[in-house]
């Protein structure tokens, strides 16, 4: 384990520039944050390494659960979506382990169970979630032909409609659903409408 705390604190800049580069070859990153955005993107990735650490020092997942739930407050309140964050870890953990650094079993799992925190557990969010696959599936259907739409984007935009009913506050949502055309939106509306309450609420974990 302290080999791989070694290894992962000498890489530490470069796995996260590398999962950052290849999260930013979506346009929208660059778009919606500009420079100043992808400068605070870079801090982030660091803490998220720097908490991994922690995770493997005290060898309990929980340490890095529990930073990856209060991020995820954070982000979201700030524009961004549960998605977005899980896809930095897993990013995070297909770079460690394609980079042969030693024990990164150890990481991956760590990093797999702060994605898994990030679900969930109750209320009309727990239950939208449950459906993310018929809900993709939907919105996927409904794209006009010759419409290109980046997957990634598709898994955003359910991302946000399932924290803004987490949260009440469907402001995210909306502007980033605005990328899309109306018909994508609808399809989607119309299929999580069993779950969505008249009034969006807040579920006990956000």
């Amino acid at each position: 384990m302290s080999a791989l705390r070694s290894a992962l604190q000498a890489a530490a800049t470069r796995l996260s520039q590398q999962v950052l580069d290849e999260m930013y070859e979506n346009p929208w990153w660059m778009q919606r944050y500009g420079e100043r955005g992808r400068h605070f993107a870079d801090e982030d990735s660091l803490h998220h390494i720097s908490y991994l650490d922690a995770a493997l020092a005290a060898n309990d997942p929980a340490v890095f659960e529990k930073y990856a739930r209060w991020l995820r407050s954070v982000l979201v309140s700030r524009g961004m979506c549960s998605a977005h964050l899980g896809e930095n870890f897993q990013r995070l953990s297909q770079a460690i382990r394609s980079t042969g650094l030693p024990d990164s079993r150890a990481a991956h799992e760590i990093l797999e169970r702060g994605w898994s925190s990030l679900r969930y557990v109750d209320g009309p969010a727990a239950l939208l979630q449950a459906e993310e696959d018929p809900l993709l599936a939907a919105i996927r259907d409904a794209l006009p032909r010759g419409v290109d739409v980046r997957e990634d984007d598709l898994m955003y935009l359910v991302s946000y409609l399932i924290d803004g009913v987490a949260t009440g506050e469907m402001a995210h949502f909306e502007l980033f659903a605005a990328r899309f055309p109306t018909g994508v939106v609808d399809a989607l509306r119309k299929t999580a409408s069993p779950h969505l309450p008249d009034a969006p609420v807040r579920s006990h974990r956000a």
